[in-house]
Formats: structure tokens, sequence, C-alpha cells
């Protein structure tokens, strides 16, 4: 089952459909509106499924994901995982 809020709130919905299957063929993100912050179907989704972020700010998150990481890593491998820990929890307390 599936909900009609995502058609029902697509401006475009009949125009970037493929003529003998019917399905999407690409979204315009509603860019043909005047600007939005995000497109209508993510306003539109009761459920939450959708979203949407500009790119460079997803990518700017896994990067410092990804740092963060790596700097743990090396702590652990310099101090052991019990010393890391426990200046974590120290930390984290105060």
């Amino acid at each position: 089952d599936e909900c009609t809020f995502c058609p029902a709130s697509c401006p475009s919905r009949g125009a970037f459909r493929d003529p003998d299957s019917g399905l999407p063929l690409k979204c315009d993100m509603c860019e043909s509106v005047p600007p939005l912050e995000k497109p209508m179907c993510v306003d539109a989704c009761t459920f939450g499924a959708l979203t949407y972020e500009e790119r460079e700010e997803a990518r700017a998150e896994e990067d410092k994901a990804v740092d963060m990481e790596i700097a743990f890593e090396s702590l652990v491998n310099r101090y052991g995982k019990k010393k890391v820990m426990e200046a974590f929890t120290r930390l984290s307390k105060g």
C-alpha cells in the first residue's frame, strides 16, 4: 500500500512520464515553480519518508564523521581502547 500525497502534491506529475510505461522519468525538484526550500512532495509526505538536503551539507557531515572515526581509531591504536573510553567518559560528564 502507498499513500497518494507525493503524486498529488507534484506540480509536474504528468509531465515526466515515459509514454509507453507511464513510469516517472526525471524529477526537476520543483525548480520550475518559484524557488522553494524543498520540493513539494517532501513537504506533503506525512510519514517523513522523503527528505531533502543540499548535497554539500550532506557531504560535509559525512566528512566530519569519517574524520572523527579516523581520529578515534588513531587514539585507540596509540593509547588503547580502555584509556580512550575512560577519557571520553570523563570528558562527557563535565
